[in-house]
């Protein structure tokens, strides 16, 4: 099992394992994993060496006018040992995505393509009339009551206290609606002559859909002077999203090539089950990371291209510096019958790793077994990481070797000393081919065990280490194949006679009290094996 140890690990690495095998978390196969995925946000002008930190824009490639973001990447299997990929059998497929959409508050659900404002008494709101009213006295309950061409209005009440305390928010569906409690947080407030006010944030903005059109109301702001004036200082208003299209961190969209009947919804079972995975609101820079299993879609559908679609993010300038990213990965675990035997096993949690710190924190990774014997072993790794720049060096990826040194590793993409630079250096064909990813690592690669100086013959555990000394960045997850330890003995049975006759068409049954010879062929192609057991059921 996988191990944290520190608190950067903000949810704890664990074993994925499936819905369908929930006791496997070593998948013990004839076979390997593959890894896909792509960037869903690239610079509005692109260059190799662009920071995300700069203007960016969706990457849109299905030519479809309802989303506001896909990317597609090609899912390809392994010909070693000249299997062949559509025999391949799948067994286990996941889907994550991540992203960062703002630089200040992050609500899992939000509007992206549309326009935010403030909006005062008796207006006209994206097809809902606005009327706002207020009782006096102290506390007072200030009304606001979106009303539909159609359909019941949705009334919220906000009531506070000329302490500027917010005491109660509520939102109903109709005047007789029972009243529900939002969470929120003051934002804002002011106690000055004439402008005594406080601000309500909903903690998750509310969503607006009892009519043709749909808002999000964000945030309330009422008078505390408690004279039920609704107007007069302009200390009454309420701040709505309007116009653009409604995205959720815990939903994609998620299409084959051949899938005719287009998108299918991909949700994280519940964005509260921290293994599905992690979205800070206000902490750890908003990067969030999600997952869900796809094994039935991607079996039914095989090999081929993929596309993600309306991953929850904001395209524009992040004022803040950090930038914005956002990008998938598809991890399908697959056999072959001529295929090597490989443990294939897959961790995943957020480990999130703060910029311009000297940090470095270990992952140690436990239940493999190598083969035996004197052979070579080959371990291969996958990671998805998000908000890794190119132009930021001082991150890296590290393995303890059997000398006891931590050794940095690298692949074709990238460097020790800049591990996570926005590379997916992949062979499979995707869209768009971009070699700066503004923020998406998706990385699968073998490491160099030269003499097994890494992973040796029978070994069941190893650690990792990642750090920085200025980048930023986050891991949801991460799965490695090594070479397994499996017998492999090869046994042929055949039967030579019958009734001391050789077996022919015409001596082809054998009746109760009948003589029967078996010829039983034995090979053992691998490492010496002991107390050995051979059972021929009659």
């Amino acid at each position: 099992l996988w191990l944290p140890s520190n608190a950067q690990v903000i949810v704890p690495f664990t074993q994925r394992t499936s819905t369908y095998s929930p006791t496997t978390k070593i998948y013990n196969i004839r076979g390997d994993f593959q890894m896909i995925g792509n960037t869903n946000l690239t610079l509005v002008t692109y260059s190799d060496d662009g920071n995300n930190s700069s203007d960016m824009e969706y990457v849109d490639v299905d030519n479809i006018p309802g989303t506001l973001n896909s990317s597609s990447a090609t899912l390809q299997f392994s010909t070693e040992e000249d299997a062949i990929p559509e025999c391949s059998n799948i067994i286990y497929a996941g889907l994550y995505w991540i992203g960062r959409a703002h630089s200040g508050t992050s609500p899992n659900t939000f509007m992206a393509g549309g326009t935010t404002a403030n909006y005062y008494n008796t207006n006209t709101v994206n097809g809902y009339t606005l009327s706002i009213s207020s009782t006096t006295g102290n506390p007072q309950t200030a009304t606001y009551t979106f009303t539909p061409l159609t359909g019941n209005p949705v009334i919220f009440k906000l009531t506070t206290t000329d302490g500027e305390a917010v005491t109660a928010l509520t939102v109903q569906i109709g005047t007789t609606g029972a009243p529900s409690t939002l969470t929120n947080t003051i934002t804002d407030s002011n106690s000055g002559p004439g402008e005594d006010f406080v601000e309500a944030t909903l903690n998750n903005p509310y969503v607006v859909n009892t009519g043709t059109n749909t808002i999000i109301v964000n945030n309330l702001r009422a008078s505390t002077d408690n004279d039920g004036t609704t107007q007069a200082d302009g200390t009454f208003r309420v701040n709505v999203s309007s116009g653009g299209k409604i995205l959720d961190k815990s939903v994609v969209y998620l299409k084959h090539a051949n899938d005719l009947n287009g998108y299918d919804q991909i949700t994280a079972a519940d964005i509260n089950f921290t293994q599905n995975i992690y979205y800070p609101t206000n902490s750890e820079g908003n990067m969030f990371s999600a997952y869900a299993e796809v094994t039935d879609y991607v079996k039914q559908y095989g090999l081929g291209e993929y596309t993600v679609a309306d991953i929850a993010l904001n395209d524009g300038d992040d004022t803040s510096g950090t930038g914005f990213f956002g990008g998938w990965g598809m991890i399908v675990v697959y056999e072959n019958s001529k295929m090597k035997w490989r443990d294939v096993t897959i961790f995943d949690g957020h480990a999130y790793v703060q910029g311009s710190t000297t940090v470095s924190y270990e992952l140690p990774v436990s239940g493999f077994r190598t083969a035996q014997g004197d052979v070579p072993i080959e371990m291969k790794l996958g990671l998805i990481a998000g908000e890794g720049d190119r132009d930021i060096s001082g991150d890296y990826f590290e393995i303890i070797d059997l000398a006891n040194n931590w050794v940095r590793l690298s692949h074709d993409g990238n460097s020790t000393t800049n591990f996570f630079n926005s590379s997916i250096p992949a062979p499979a064909p995707r869209n768009p081919t971009l070699v700066n990813n503004t923020g998406v690592d998706i990385a699968m690669f073998n490491i160099v065990n030269t003499n097994n100086y890494i992973i040796d013959n029978d070994q069941t555990s190893t650690r990792f280490r990642y750090g920085s000394t200025q980048d930023t960045y986050i891991i949801p997850v991460i799965a490695m194949a090594v070479d397994a330890y499996i017998p492999d003995l090869h046994a042929y049975i055949s039967v030579t006679s019958l009734n001391g006759a050789t077996v022919s068409p015409t001596n082809s049954q054998v009746l109760p009290g009948g003589e029967m010879e078996y010829k039983l062929d034995l090979t053992n192609p691998s490492e010496p094996i002991t107390n050995a057991k051979i059972v021929i059921p009659i």
